[in-house]
């Protein structure tokens, strides 16, 4: 291990360690379900995939705006 790598892994176990964590309750007020989305099955689902892409791109990962690869194939009969 190099010290960079030492000293990332010491950080990551310093905020685990210290990590402040809230215990939630069903009746808790602050815990309410968000109002559904109105809209046809198209615009969720057109929504969703915006979301997915949104959060592909973060992630960098991925390129979500590459173009589909479409192979040309010619068949030729006897």
């Amino acid at each position: 291990m190099t010290a960079e790598q030492k000293e990332r892994a010491e950080r990551a176990e310093w905020r685990r360690k210290n990590m402040t964590v809230r215990i939630a309750r069903f009746d808790d007020v602050k815990n309410e379900p968000d109002p559904p989305v109105h809209g046809t099955m198209a615009e969720l689902m057109e929504l969703t995939l915006e979301l997915s892409m949104m959060a592909c791109k973060l992630g960098g990962k991925y390129d979500t705006e590459r173009r589909l690869q479409r192979d040309i194939i010619n068949i030729i009969r006897p």
